[in-house]
C-alpha cells in the first residue's frame, strides 16, 4: 500500500524524458532456482515501484541510478498445511541504461539489495502454527520495453532476481536457499 501511495502521490505520470523516472510494476513471479525453493513455492503476484534519476546522457539515451521496492505474495506449495500467508519484500538500488527508438524505450537494468521473506502457515490436523523469516542478499538483472503514449508510457519488462538466504537450521521450514525467480511485469512509467 505504501508503494502505491508513493506513486499515486506523483503529480503526473509521464514518459521518462525528464531527470526523474517513476515506474509502477505489477506482475507475476515464478520460482525457477534452488530445488528446495522451487518445490516450496508456486507462481505468485507482485507489485512494486521504482524511482530513478538520469546521471549521464539525455532524454533519448542515457544511464540512470534507480531505487526500487517490491512486495511479493508467495504461494506456499506444501501438502497438508492450511491458512498460509507468505510474502517477501525487496529493496534494491542500481543502474539502468536506456535508449529510445522512435516511440519505444529499450532498457536494461541491474540492481542489488536486500530480500526479506516471511513464511507462515498452520496445520489444523496437528494443531501446528508456524512462522519463520529471513533477510538475504539480492541481485536483480532485468530489462524491458516502454511505449510512449504521449503523457504516459506503458510496457513490459522482465527480471531475474537471485536472493541468497542463510536461514536458521532450528526452524521447521528451512529458509537456507538461493532463490531464483522469473518476474514478468506490466509497467506504467513516467517522469516527475
Amino acid at each position: 500500500m505504501m508503494v502505491a501511495g508513493c506513486v499515486a502521490g506523483a503529480p503526473e505520470l509521464a514518459r521518462a524524458d525528464g531527470d526523474t523516472i517513476t515506474e509502477l510494476v505489477v506482475g507475476l513471479s515464478a520460482p525457477m532456482g534452488d530445488d528446495g525453493y522451487e518445490a516450496a513455492f508456486d507462481t505468485g503476484f507482485l507489485i512494486g515501484a521504482r524511482l530513478g534519476s538520469t546521471v549521464v546522457g539525455d532524454r533519448r539515451s542515457g544511464v540512470a541510478l534507480e531505487a526500487g521496492l517490491g512486495w511479493h505474495l508467495l504461494n506456499l506449495d506444501i501438502a497438508g498445511f492450511d491458512n498460509s500467508f507468505s510474502y517477501r519484500l525487496r529493496a534494491t538500488g542500481g543502474v539502468r541504461a536506456y535508449h529510445d527508438i522512435k516511440k519505444l524505450r529499450v532498457f536494461g537494468r541491474f540492481g542489488a539489495g536486500i530480500d526479506y521473506i516471511d513464511v507462515s502457515f498452520e496445520d489444523e490436523f496437528l494443531g501446528i502454527d508456524f512462522e519463520a523469516d529471513d533477510l538475504g542478499f539480492l541481485l536483480e538483472p532485468g530489462g524491458g520495453v516502454l511505449y510512449d503514449l504521449g503523457s504516459t508510457s506503458i510496457g513490459v519488462q522482465f527480471a531475474v532476481p537471485i536472493a541468497i538466504h542463510g536461514g536458521d537450521e532450528d526452524e521447521l521450514f528451512d529458509l537456507d536457499y538461493t532463490s531464483t525467480d522469473l518476474d514478468i511485469l506490466f509497467t506504467i512509467g513516467g517522469s516527475i
